[in-house]
């Protein structure tokens, strides 16, 4: 059987590994940094916190099955994601430790992801874990596409942070069918790739809206209803981003899904001509 047009996109798609640079502070980003609003601002900051230890689980997920990969170029992005996602995890600390100037307990929520990651690492088969990264790649990817492509959901964003924020929405995009062709190259079967979806997505979620809250009630905003009841709409409202993302999750339990039947390859080149300015190293403007 022939390659699909979606597993040519992914054979042939560069990635690219783009060193960035974002300048932000207290005496230059405001506490809430998402066009004023405590609700969202909280929700992207605890959303942040998953990132350090999600991407190293996903970068060990992808090298565990190094070895078995035949493709050399699947073998080479391989190692481009690995960077990519190591330079998200730094970027990412940085964003947190800003949050934990502003005095959140980011370490304790960075912690929560982390505990839980860890007992997966312990409890459950190499594949699964394969299958859970593939699961968050796919929630990452589709959030990304939101992000990128609905710029209702970037208004009022912080200059820097919504480059910040951006740039590795672009990066989930580019890398995004790189774990499911290792998945499919390594002969995964279809009930463990899709029994991991709701779950992973659930957790995610369910931690991210408990550090959110907790980093609300340290500021007193917990029951501001009306920014409350505004952040819930633009997360699951009519055409929110959270609404949005429904049918991607439900694309993912067709047999024949792959990460690159949604073509958004023109996301990337917008955000090139963009924020190409933020680039520090020459191989990303090459």
């Amino acid at each position: 059987m022939g390659m699909s047009e979606s597993e040519i996109i992914s054979k042939n798609i560069d990635i690219t590994v783009r060193k960035m640079k974002f300048v932000m502070g207290t005496n230059k980003t405001k506490r809430y940094w998402h066009n004023d609003s405590p609700f969202v601002s909280t929700f992207w900051s605890a959303l942040s916190t998953a990132f350090p230890e999600g991407e190293r689980f996903f970068m060990d997920s992808g090298r565990f099955y190094k070895d078995d990969i035949n493709d050399p170029i699947l073998k080479e992005q391989l190692a481009d994601f690995v960077r990519q996602e190591a330079h998200h995890t730094m970027q990412h600390k940085k964003l947190n430790s800003l949050m934990d100037d502003f005095g959140y307990d980011m370490e304790k929520y960075d912690g929560w992801f982390g505990g839980l990651l860890g007992k997966v690492r312990n409890k459950v088969s190499q594949r699964m874990q394969l299958s859970a990264s593939m699961a968050l790649e796919h929630f990452t990817a589709n959030f990304a596409h939101q992000y990128l492509a609905n710029e209702k959901f970037t208004e009022g964003v912080d200059a820097e942070i919504k480059a910040l924020w951006s740039w590795h929405a672009i990066e989930e995009i580019e890398h995004k069918g790189v774990l499911f062709d290792i998945y499919n190259e390594t002969k995964g079967g279809y009930i463990e790739r899709v029994v991991t979806l709701p779950i992973a997505w659930a957790l995610v979620l369910g931690i991210t809206f408990v550090a959110q809250a907790d980093m609300l009630a340290k500021d007193g905003k917990l029951l501001n209803v009306s920014d409350n009841l505004k952040g819930l709409w633009y997360l699951a409202g009519y055409d929110g981003m959270l609404t949005n993302m429904i049918p991607s999750f439900i694309r993912y339990f067709k047999p024949d899904f792959h990460p690159w039947d949604e073509n958004d390859m023109e996301l990337i080149e917008a955000w090139q001509a963009e924020y190409s300015d933020h680039i520090i190293n020459l191989k990303a403007v090459a």
